[in-house]
């Protein structure tokens, strides 16, 4: 299983100017609070393959670049996977593993990643996967 985080939804009065992780934080952010509130995954491998294997592409060794993984390893990735959507979510899987990161520390990351590339599409695609999976898994796709 992934790493897991103490999180819990923010109140109206954590949203927005309050944030402490990003400017106009959205309603799929959360927030670490300490004691008292129940454990959750942000960032789970379902999120990741699906974004991974739906909306990256041909471009995954850039998004893989974007997200700071080794060139060498991107060769790897390369060289040892078959399967198209095996290299796409191996990259993601790569990135997760390399932090220790809280997990509502790993979700800004990512999506600060995506906006430096240039991929807003992704950081659009990652909040609807997050809300769907809050709303029960009915998953918005393009």
């Amino acid at each position: 299983m992934g790493l897991k985080a103490i999180v819990k939804q923010p109140t109206d009065n954590e949203m927005g100017s309050g944030c402490t992780l990003c400017e106009g934080c959205e309603a799929t952010h959360r927030k670490s609070v300490s004691g008292g509130v129940q454990e959750r995954e942000i960032l789970t491998d379902k999120i990741l393959y699906k974004l991974a294997t739906e909306y990256v592409g041909s471009t995954w060794h850039d998004v893989g670049m974007c997200l700071g993984i080794p060139a060498a390893t991107l060769d790897l990735i390369e060289k040892n996977q078959e399967s198209p959507k095996k290299k796409k979510f191996e990259v993601f899987r790569q990135w997760k593993m390399s932090s220790n990161k809280p997990e509502n520390i790993k979700l800004a990351e990512l999506k600060k990643a995506f906006y430096d590339c240039n991929r807003q599409d992704l950081v659009t695609a990652l909040e609807e996967l997050l809300s769907g999976e809050a709303t029960g898994g009915k998953f918005l796709t393009q």
